[in-house]
């Protein structure tokens, strides 16, 4: 059984994967919350979405939304969700913030991809390739948050810890921002 599972994933770069390294951390504090160091991303509120670059975040901080000392013009309702990206020096990196009981549950995501022989960062060996994503359209509106093209995903694949899932990565921006 054990052999079978490895000669799955040596073929797995047959079918567009390449190899990485990934990290994940998980917890209830919040870092890295300026939002212009991030390539894309989104803030989910009760009653409607808005991209990072929307004019109504400009000059916000994240952290003053999450503990409500600030507030954005035009949006009731609490901040749900947050999702951000980037892509720096061969990593893709991806932070996800989710409102819970006692505040904030924040997981991070780091994928390495520029791995050289004799390198191993930390985190844990998986396969990776890049795959199409539909972006969908909310409900409150029926417009588009992401239009064609603007939306990408890596799917990762982790054989020790039998995870599979997906990154959001940077897509073709309207702003010039890569």
């Amino acid at each position: 059984m054990a052999i079978k599972g490895i000669q799955e994933f040596r073929g797995m770069k047959n079918n567009d994967y390449k190899d990485g390294f990934v990290t994940y951390t998980m917890k209830f504090s919040i870092d890295d919350t300026d939002l212009e160091s991030w390539d894309d991303g989104y803030l989910a509120f009760s009653n409607t979405e808005l991209r990072i670059n929307d004019k109504l975040l400009n000059g916000l901080k994240l952290e003053d939304i999450l503990n409500g000392s600030s507030s954005v013009n035009g949006v009731e309702g609490y901040l749900m969700e947050v999702d951000l990206w980037r892509h720096e020096g061969g990593v893709y990196k991806e932070i996800s913030i989710e409102r819970e009981d006692r505040g904030f549950l924040v997981q991070r995501w780091s994928l390495h991809t520029n791995i050289k022989e004799n390198e191993k960062p930390d985190g844990y060996k998986c396969y990776y390739r890049k795959v199409n994503t539909l972006p969908r359209r909310p409900i409150a509106d029926g417009a588009r948050l992401f239009g064609d093209g603007e939306l990408q995903s890596v799917e990762v694949i982790v054989p020790k810890r039998r995870l599979h899932f997906f990154i959001t990565i940077p897509g073709d921006r309207d702003n010039g921002k890569e």
